[in-house]
């Protein structure tokens, strides 16, 4: 009987690693209060609870939650100290930080646990991308005001970018594990036929990040795979000329190629105000920042608008200032700490590369700590590696 609750809780894993790709799919019309996701983590929660006590433990968990309990107390005093722009406790500090900070102590411990359940999970992921791609190809989910080569593509009301970055790191899942050897010949075959299908959905969104990523982490991949001469020439051979399909491929779209020449010829990422503003208050605020309730309406001042920086470093530098962003790095650093011990005892470059990816992301993304998906690549990267030898 245990041992079935046990196992239901692995599959109520899968379910929710599955569904956190279509995190902002709400079927249901119940925008912000009811989605997919949410309905996946109501269920692995459920699961949880006869092994509630393990999954709950800090015996692993307090060397990275500490800092994040430290960088969640500064936010709420700078909050408090700027008083009259609290409306709501949610001004003083994130409540779904929180709860998201809850949701990786449960999902890191069950992987701790388990650590054959890593490459499972890694799998599953890219499964769910790969249908995510399918459907965008047989023009389901797909934005109404999309045009093929003419527009940026936005599905199941997630917006390209985040699309992108969750491609990015669907093809070097694939890439790494293809070049590793950790799957076998079938497994190979059907992943390289489902990266044709991301690559194109990647192309889609016109994304200049994850173009980027493709590209960066592949690079990566090659160059720290661990493996004889010969093996890693041969590797370099084939991905210069994969890279040169794919380069060409992602310059036909029209969108992407005006997007990138923007950023070369210009210098503009479409970000460099958001990112001045944020610093800006920062420069005036260095030590506990403006907090969460103080945050939008600096940015209104500084900016003109009240919007986010697009880039969680510097939000973090604005809000909380140098104290908070310092906890904040250390728990950070931590999580790349053990993701590059890992890489140097298994000889594997899978967890450190999804790692380089959601870092890259944060740089450019808004709101990004109270997404679901960030904290689900925390939780894997800590699930993997915070022990010894996971792969």
């Amino acid at each position: 009987m245990q041992n079935d609750k046990l196992k239901f809780n692995d599959y109520a894993l899968y379910l929710l690693v599955f569904s956190v790709t279509f995190e902002n799919w709400n079927p249901f019309g119940l925008q912000g209060v009811f989605s997919i996701t949410k309905m996946t983590t109501i269920l692995y929660l459920i699961s949880s609870i006869g092994v509630i006590s393990k999954r709950v433990s800090l015996k692993y968990m307090s060397y990275y939650v500490y800092p994040l309990m430290f960088y969640i107390v500064i936010e709420s005093m700078s909050s408090l100290i700027n008083v009259k722009y609290i409306q709501s406790y949610n001004d003083i500090t994130s409540f779904k930080v929180l709860q998201l900070i809850l949701f990786m102590i449960i999902i890191s411990n069950h992987l701790i646990e388990k650590p054959h359940l890593n490459l499972k999970v890694l799998k599953i992921y890219v499964y769910s991308i790969a249908l995510l791609s399918f459907l965008f190809l047989m023009g389901i989910g797909i934005d109404s005001e999309y045009t093929d080569l003419t527009s940026r593509l936005s599905l199941f009301g997630e917006n390209p970018n985040a699309i992108g970055v969750k491609g990015a790191i669907a093809l070097m899942i694939i890439f790494s594990l293809i070049l590793e050897g950790k799957i076998n010949l079938l497994s190979k075959i059907i992943f390289s036929f489902f990266s044709i299908s991301i690559i194109a959905m990647i192309s889609g969104t016109a994304s200049r990040g994850a173009f980027i990523l493709v590209f960066l982490g592949g690079l990566i991949t090659v160059l720290l795979q661990k493996s004889t001469f010969k093996v890693k020439f041969f590797s370099i051979i084939a991905s210069i000329f994969i890279g040169m399909l794919l380069w060409q491929y992602f310059l036909s779209n029209e969108v992407l190629l005006k997007r990138l020449l923007e950023t070369t010829e210009e210098g503009n990422t479409g970000r460099n105000e958001l990112w001045e503003a944020g610093m800006n208050i920062f420069y005036d605020n260095p030590i506990v920042g403006v907090g969460r309730s103080g945050f939008l309406n600096e940015m209104k001042i500084y900016y003109g608008l009240p919007m986010d920086t697009h880039n969680i470093f510097i939000a973090l530098l604005a809000t909380t200032g140098i104290m908070g962003f310092l906890f904040f790095i250390i728990f950070f650093l931590r999580i790349w700490k053990f993701a590059y011990y890992n890489y140097k005892y298994s000889k594997s470059i899978l967890f450190l590369i999804v790692l380089v990816i959601i870092t890259f992301h944060m740089f450019k993304a808004g709101g990004i700590l109270t997404q679901i998906f960030p904290w689900f690549i925390f939780s894997l990267v800590i699930g993997a590696t915070r022990l010894s030898k996971q792969l």
